[in-house]
């Protein structure tokens, strides 16, 4: 087995055939090559591989590991080498496509999408050269002592010489049938149609075949009556010669079985029936080609699949653990050291510099502008002197946690603990990435709070959002309740649907009827409505409808059933589409402005931002500053 070192080759090709990586083993955090500039500040390549380290590392390990890694040491195995100047051209090529297919040739045009997007022709070509190695290497892995799989060989002689290796010279005519749709569109009233308009087609081509049988001209018949554009503009001779893919087998068997010269009956195939003539046929076997059609697949290569094949077999029961030097340094000098592993795969360990030096290349530049947001919300916490208290951060983290296994899991930790397992991720995985996160947001959330000042309009705004523009403030639960028919045989007949409906709708009333007695008797309203509401948001709160009941997203009969009621009492079933509503008024509060002005503005000043307002603020800070990638970053 190769040694780590050796490993290490795939970087040195990178290295060669791309200068601009040269050397970009990060450096300890307060020195080495400044890769970016922030409103001056120096930004050196140790800090922002640790912070991408600690931002991307885990979320990484695995697709460096098994797209990479596995594939070097593969490749060095079995003596692979991709010279810098084929990965150099590879990459080019990969440029110039792109420039010629979405700039038209204009390299400049290019350029400028790059720095619009804040990226550099640099950092790209490193990334491509990353993503690209790999891909090569595992393309030679595939060649190496390749036998080319017999279907493939079949499937190319088809391509080239024709199904089973018969190529037919046709002429063909086309006579489509158009469906009108009935004016009672049901399932038997269309196939009536659609049986009716074959009938009178194929009788059509019955009547033109007839004629062709009695010696008229194929051309010119095709250019009076073929529905097929470029049948009817070529008389019947298709433009590049008849090709078998996209025919039905029984289309292209029944032409099979067809003399030269002979005259089909009426063929069914695309929409419509054809009469074809059979005017020559080729037959090339198998045997006479295959030493010419295996060469020409040698030649082009292993294919996707033969590819996918060796990643499978170089991943196959391999272990990658994510090892505690990832994460930033701790202030222990010798665990604060670039060389501390940061990974295991298959009981190799990868340093933090060598796998930083991968993440730099690879998706450094895609991530600056993140780290600038970052680096931009602690330099004004530092300003404003905000600090984060770690109790209140893992108290929120496990929080966020928790709201995530309730409303994406139902509650059920077993469950979000298997799709952990299924991820290769631990519990404390999730709850590390969680406070990372959190971290985040939460300066972001204390930096927002610290600047808000709420308005006269904002305070009067939420007042009306709570109690409307009388204030009158209702809290609303429902039940909401579907009528749900059983699936009926595939030949039902509309009667018999309509039937199967009908009782749906009788059962679902019946039903209402009965939640209404029961939760007017005493019965917990909350509980009827977990057990039996179809309402997916709000029947896991009871039928609570979340804030002030507010009737104009509903039916007026809705709202003018919540105004009837007083507190507590339960309305008869309310009709709206196909559903049947049941709400009991929980509350109902009338108060002056004046009255909860000052609650309202607690509330405002104290309220957390949307996730959507974290983003916003930290994208602002962004905007507002300066920052420039330097020209030979991570040199």
């Amino acid at each position: 087995m190769p040694s780590a070192r050796l490993l290490l080759n795939w970087v040195n090709l990178v290295l060669l055939a791309f200068p601009a990586l040269a050397g970009a083993a990060p450096q300890a955090q307060t020195g080495g090559q400044v890769v970016l500039t922030i409103d001056g500040t120096p930004i050196r390549a140790g800090e922002f591989a640790s912070w991408l380290l600690t931002f991307q590392g885990r979320a990484l390990a695995s697709e460096y590991a098994t797209g990479t890694w596995l594939i070097e040491r593969e490749a060095l195995r079995r003596g692979v080498e991709i010279t810098p100047s084929a990965l150099e051209a590879h990459v080019q090529a990969q440029i110039d496509e792109r420039i010629r297919g979405a700039f038209h040739g204009e390299k400049q045009e290019w350029l400028e999408e790059l720095a619009r997007t804040g990226r550099t022709e640099g950092g790209l070509r490193r990334q491509r050269a990353l993503e690209e190695l790999p891909k090569l290497q595992t393309r030679a892995l595939a060649a190496q002592g390749r036998v080319v799989p017999e279907e493939k060989l079949e499937r190319e002689w088809w391509l080239r010489y024709g199904r089973k290796g018969i190529k037919h010279e046709l002429l063909l005519m086309k006579f489509g049938v158009r469906v009108e749709m009935p004016a009672e569109v049901d399932r038997d009233s269309v196939r009536a149609e659609d049986a009716a308009a074959k009938a009178r087609r194929l009788a059509d081509a019955q009547a033109v075949r007839a004629r062709l049988a009695a010696g008229a001209d194929f051309g010119q018949l095709a250019q009076e009556h073929s529905t097929d554009p470029d049948t009817r503009e070529h008389r019947g001779r298709p433009s590049g010669g008849f090709q078998h893919a996209g025919w039905p087998n029984s289309f292209l068997d029944a032409i099979e079985a067809l003399q030269v010269g002979e005259l089909s009956q009426p063929l069914y195939a695309r929409g419509g029936w054809w009469l074809v003539q059979v005017r020559g046929r080729t037959e090339t076997p198998l045997t006479r080609v295959r030493e010419e059609l295996t060469r020409v697949l040698i030649d082009r290569g292993p294919e996707d699949d033969e590819q996918e094949l060796v990643r499978e077999r170089v991943r196959a029961g391999v272990r990658i653990e994510v090892l505690p030097g990832i994460d930033a340094p701790t202030g222990d000098a010798e665990l604060d050291s670039w060389d501390v592993p940061a990974l295991a795969i298959d009981g190799t360990q990868v340093s933090r510099a060598t796998y930083a030096r991968w993440l730099l290349g690879y998706r450094g530049e895609a991530y600056v502008r993140s780290f600038v947001e970052e680096w931009l919300q602690q330099r004004k916490a530092r300003e404003l002197g905000i600090v984060l208290d770690e109790a209140e951060l893992q108290a929120r983290a496990r929080e966020w946690v928790g709201e995530i296994i309730e409303l994406e899991f139902r509650a059920d930790r077993e469950r979000f603990l298997r799709a952990l397992a299924g991820d290769g991720r631990s519990e404390e995985d999730f709850l590390r990435e969680a406070v990372r996160r959190m971290r985040v947001n939460l300066l972001t959330e204390k930096l927002m709070l610290r600047e808000r000042v709420v308005t006269e309009a904002e305070v009067r705004a939420r007042f009306e959002q709570e109690y409307g523009q009388d204030g009158v403030r209702r809290e609303v639960s429902w039940i909401v309740l579907f009528p749900l028919p059983e699936a009926g045989p595939a030949d039902e007949t509309p009667e018999a649907r309509g039937a199967r409906d009908a009782a749906a709708v009788a059962e679902v009333r019946k039903l209402a009827g009965e939640i209404v007695r029961r939760a007017r008797a005493g019965e917990d309203f909350a509980a009827l409505a977990r057990k039996h509401s179809q309402h997916v948001p709000t029947r896991e709160h009871g039928g609570r409808i979340a804030g002030r009941f507010r009737s104009e997203p509903y039916d007026p009969a809705l709202g003018q059933a919540v105004a009837a009621l007083e507190v507590g009492q339960v309305s008869e079933p309310v009709p709206w589409g196909q559903a049947l509503y049941v709400l009991r008024l929980d509350d109902l509060k009338r108060v002056t402005f004046e009255a909860v002005r000052a609650e309202l503005e607690r509330e405002l000043a104290t309220e957390r931002p949307k996730l959507i307002q974290l983003l916003s603020y930290r994208n602002a800070l962004a905007n507002a500053a300066k920052f420039e990638i330097a020209p030979d970053a991570w040199r």
